[in-house]
């Protein structure tokens, strides 16, 4: 046993002894290996070495050449220039600044003078607009018009002492030594430090005020006709009357007409030939009768433009003509117009609280709403539609605010007017109930609404008459917001029955406890009939399921911190579809 067992350790020293000695012989070739790499690797290193060398020596050459062959190009230009003299770009504009800040024009001396009359003259203005009474007016206006003779006399001295400055020849010389202006831009965006403060002076001289008057200088006929109209005083307006006159004549013209018309129309053998040339007669008066208002508005037109820049008195010297009043409402108030000028179609339909017509004007079809007024409703009505009118005048490159084209008052009923164009397509309450719109509709047409509340708000006026009978639809994709009861206080029309559409009040929450009806509750307003618009008629769901959608009318219907107009504009629900518009 003791001999088997020597005999087995016998056999594994020996199995050790030979995997020693086949290990050692790997060993010695890994050793091997190693050498031959390293050896490899030093060969390796000192051959790139060399080529390395070799191409700094083969580079450094290359330049040298390269610059030696240029400066040898740059010599023999400059040996060219030299004897052939042609100025570059840059030495052309150069010379032009040098000219212009070197013999530079100082300012006038009579400049001043007549800045100091301007001033007196101004204010003398300004004297003559703040007077009230007639009896004062003379007195002011002949003081202003002794500080106007002044001013022409002034202004005649600057335009002569003007006339003898060498702006001509200069300007002449600067046309001949032009150059490109883009070569220009080149030459001094490669070399900027050199010229930028030649550039700022020259930029500097042109930028004057009163080298702008002297480059670009008076209008010497429009000069000439100032002075003659200021000389000749306040214009007589006898044109002005003369249109008044005939506008009288065409009324009474139209009237007597329409009388003859029902008198054919009564008669007890009814002529057809002759109650059609009737009819004729009264649509030409008609027309040449809304013509002559038209002048009458360009009339209106020039004689604000005059109060404004020459003659403030005419107000107080021919207060019947009330160009104050025109002023005032914007060019909205037309009073020359009256009811019984147009031929009008009675709106049964929708005339349940005032009297609704259709009618032409002016070649348009448009609607005729009437207001029961009193002596307080006439001033509200005339004071609010004009702020609506001038809102919408300021929107017009966004047009989403149905226009107000007249207001008038009834020379033989209490009654105001107001007339707007009429939308062939109806109200969104009428387009809902017979033919409703697809929900891609429904965020274009009110899109269109926020851009109408937008404009209201930005000249801080609140509609307060956000409803469907309210909002009208063009081409069933543009939102049109309607105008609202221009003789009601806004905290009335905030709170009117027809606030609510189905079973939605469209009063804001805060109205309710009493507070005044801001932008605000517009809004709130607003988000309701969006909610309406897209859940009353979605018959899957009483509740949108749109996210962008859902998102936006969470931000309209809380309390408090409700969005703005413009704020909604920029909600993901509106943007989509204002992409998808532009897209088109």
């Amino acid at each position: 046993r003791l001999r088997e067992q020597a005999k087995n350790n016998c056999e594994e020293l020996k199995k050790l002894r030979e995997e020693k000695k086949a290990t050692q012989q790997r060993t010695d070739h890994l050793e091997k290996q190693l050498q031959e790499l390293q050896e490899e690797l030093q060969a390796l290193k000192k051959d790139f070495q060399q080529k390395v060398e070799e191409k700094d020596n083969s580079l450094e050459t290359a330049v040298g050449d390269k610059l030696s062959r240029l400066a040898q190009i740059v010599l023999s230009v400059r040996e060219l220039r030299e004897s052939n003299h042609c100025p570059s770009a840059s030495d052309s504009l150069l010379e032009s600044i040098d000219e212009v800040v070197s013999g530079s024009i100082s300012m006038p001396g009579s400049m001043e003078r007549m800045k100091k009359v301007w001033a007196e003259y101004d204010q003398a203005q300004e004297n003559v607009r703040g007077c009230g009474k007639v009896k004062e007016l003379d007195q002011l206006i002949t003081s202003r018009d002794e500080v106007q003779g002044r001013l022409l006399d002034a202004a005649g001295a600057f335009l002569q002492e003007v006339d003898g400055l060498p702006i001509s020849e200069r300007m002449e010389k600067l046309e001949v030594q032009k150059v490109d202006i883009l070569q220009s831009i080149d030459f001094f965006f490669k070399s900027p430090t050199i010229y930028t403060d030649k550039c700022s002076h020259f930029i500097l001289c042109f930028d004057s005020p009163w080298v702008k008057l002297t480059v670009f200088p008076f209008n010497d006929v429009q000069f000439k006709e100032a002075n003659q109209q200021w000389q000749d005083g306040p214009p007589k307006l006898d044109g002005f009357f003369s249109i008044k006159k005939h506008i009288r004549n065409l009324h009474s013209q139209l009237r007597w007409k329409l009388v003859e018309e029902g008198c054919l129309e009564e008669a007890e053998e009814e002529d057809l030939t002759q109650i059609m040339l009737k009819k004729e007669e009264i649509a030409e008066t008609r027309n040449a009768l809304f013509k002559e208002i038209s002048k009458e508005k360009e009339e209106y037109e020039k004689l604000s433009s005059l109060i404004k820049d020459c003659y403030p008195e005419l107000p107080l010297l021919y207060p019947e003509v009330d160009i104050l009043g025109y002023m005032r409402s914007e060019g909205l108030l037309v009073r020359s117009l009256d009811r019984d000028m147009f031929e009008a179609e009675p709106m049964k339909e929708l005339s349940g609280r005032r009297p609704l017509v259709c009618t032409d004007f002016k070649g348009r079809k448009v609607i005729l709403k009437g207001y029961s007024v009193d002596d307080e409703a006439e001033a509200r009505m005339l004071d609010q539609a004009t702020q609506y009118h001038s809102a919408q005048i300021r929107s017009e490159e966004t047009p989403n605010l149905l226009p107000i084209l007249a207001l008038f008052f009834g020379k033989s009923d209490p009654l105001g007017y107001v007339i707007v164009p009429y939308l062939s397509h109806g109200s969104l309450k009428t387009i809902q109930k017979t033919n409703p719109l697809a929900s891609g509709v429904i965020a274009r047409v009110m899109r269109g609404v926020v851009l109408g509340l937008e404009a209201l708000h930005t000249v801080s006026v609140t509609h307060g008459s956000l409803h469907p009978s309210n909002l009208f639809v063009l081409n069933r994709e543009q939102g049109i917001l309607g105008d609202y009861d221009f003789t009601k206080a806004l905290e009335l029309r905030a709170v009117d029955s027809q606030m609510i559409v189905g079973s939605i009040s469209l009063v804001a929450p805060e109205l309710h406890q009493g507070s005044s009806p801001t932008p605000a509750s517009d809004m709130y307003a607003f988000g309701c009939l969006l909610l309406w618009n897209v859940a009353a008629f979605n018959l899957t769901s009483c509740f949108p399921q749109e996210p962008s959608l859902h998102i936006l009318l969470t931000k309209l219907l809380i309390d408090s911190g409700r969005l703005t107009a413009s704020e909604a504009l920029t909600e993901e629900y509106f943007l989509s579809v204002h992409a998808q518009c532009e897209g088109k």
